[in-house]
């Protein structure tokens, strides 16, 4: 994780979900749009820096979860890792590109409700006493949702 990187933007494309052959190979990717806000000294008043766009890959549980959570136009931030990636012969074409570990909204813009993943429940089992009481309140508190 050597080039991680965390942006803070807005989702400029619909997610993409793309379904594998197990579900260690699901995959999702969106653009994240960036642009730095400044204040112009002669005006007075704020001006939107040049825009810098971000194809987002995220694999397996959290393409999952970003494909039903994330919408266009949604503000997120974004941690991953930074990748260029570059292909064409006679012109030569770059992408930069985040794969993602954690992708979540930005709530200094708005709200949000959480739901726990399923296939995830089967970690709050623990053998530290404390944590399993902790993890017990939390299924009780879904259940009983």
């Amino acid at each position: 994780m050597g080039n991680d990187i965390t942006v803070k933007g807005f989702v400029g494309t619909e997610p993409q979900f793309y379904t594998g052959k197990d579900e260690n190979s699901d995959r999702c990717t969106f653009r994240v749009a960036c642009n730095k806000r400044f204040l112009d000294r002669k005006t007075g008043g704020w001006r939107e820096g040049e825009t810098v766009w971000f194809t987002v890959k995220t694999w397996r549980s959290l393409a999952n979860n970003v494909s039903k959570s994330i919408k266009k136009s949604d503000p997120v931030l974004v941690i991953g890792e930074l990748t260029v990636d570059t292909w064409g012969d006679s012109e030569k074409r770059q992408e930069i590109s985040i794969t993602a570990h954690t992708v979540g909204h930005d709530l200094g813009r708005g709200t949000a409700d959480f739901t726990r993943s399923r296939s995830r429940d089967t970690s709050l089992q623990t053998s530290n006493p404390e944590l399993q009481d902790m993890a017990s309140v939390a299924e009780f508190q879904e259940v009983g949702a």
